[in-house]
């Protein structure tokens, strides 16, 4: 397997909202709660996709976003070939269910259609480069002990310095932080189009969910992603191309640093 780094924003859920993918053979719904994180698009698909398989009973269900060619950055669900109706909003909040489906790329619910299918639009902070991170370096990592005061007055404290295998999804106590710079390739063969690409990514990532945001990179000859998720460094983003020196001309370095967590991101 070729090199390959996606950029994925993460999505939270804010209010209780039901999802729904049916077919022939049932209903697959997946009950959304208000704080659930998800710390990419993977993420969420991922998570999406279990609930349809068990509820339809059909264990070839794939939601996943197309990574390459024109429909690059849409999601598309194949299955073994029933037809499939999506309704956003079975059961919860109808304005939570717009929500996340304007940020997935789609316009409405979906009756009867084929598959596979493939959303109208490519999904909100989103970036898939043609080429893969020339590097992604974790340069420290911080552990902290802190205390502090919840709205109810209640004090907290964190004093676990250990890393935990995945931590917990919703407050990530004991987890510290790491420093990760990240430097992307930029393919100068669309007129510099993903250096906008990139720009728009940082946009979606504070006009729709928010942060965190996750970096998914594979390297050659690996099953699967190492995934980190984190934070800007920086409360000034830049998004500066530079010149790699005699290298190809088309081609442009981009720097990226993220405050991430020591434990990786949750993303089953």
């Amino acid at each position: 397997m070729a090199v390959t780094t996606k950029l994925q924003g993460s999505l939270i859920i804010k209010e209780d909202v039901t999802i729904r993918i049916a077919d022939s053979g049932g209903n697959g719904d997946m009950a959304l709660t208000a704080g659930m994180e998800f710390d990419s698009v993977d993420h969420f698909l991922n998570f999406w996709q279990a609930f349809v398989r068990s509820g339809t009973g059909d264990a070839t269900y794939t939601i996943a976003v197309v990574t390459l060619g024109a429909t690059k950055g849409k999601i598309k669900i194949s299955n073994a070939g029933p037809t499939i109706s999506i309704t956003w909003a079975q059961a919860g909040s109808s304005t939570e269910g717009a929500r996340i489906r304007d940020f997935l790329g789609e316009s409405g619910n979906v009756s009867g259609q084929a598959t596979p299918y493939t959303f109208g639009a490519a999904h909100k902070a989103g970036f898939y480069p043609a080429l893969g991170a020339s590097a992604l370096e974790r340069t420290s990592t911080t552990y902290f002990r802190q205390m502090g005061m919840a709205t109810d007055g209640s004090i907290w404290t964190q004093c676990d310095n250990e890393p935990v295998a995945e931590g917990n999804a919703q407050t990530f106590q004991g987890e510290g932080s790491i420093a990760i710079d990240i430097g992307l390739q930029i393919d100068g063969s669309t007129d510099w189009a993903e250096l906008g690409d990139l720009a728009q990514f940082v946009d979606d990532v504070f006009d729709y969910m928010g942060q965190p945001w996750s970096v998914l990179h594979t390297s050659e000859g690996a099953g699967s992603a190492d995934v980190f998720t984190g934070y800007f460094a920086s409360s000034t983003i830049e998004i500066v191309g530079e010149r790699v020196i005699d290298g190809w001309n088309g081609l442009l370095r981009v720097g990226l640093s993220m405050d991430g967590r020591a434990a990786p991101g949750l993303q089953a």
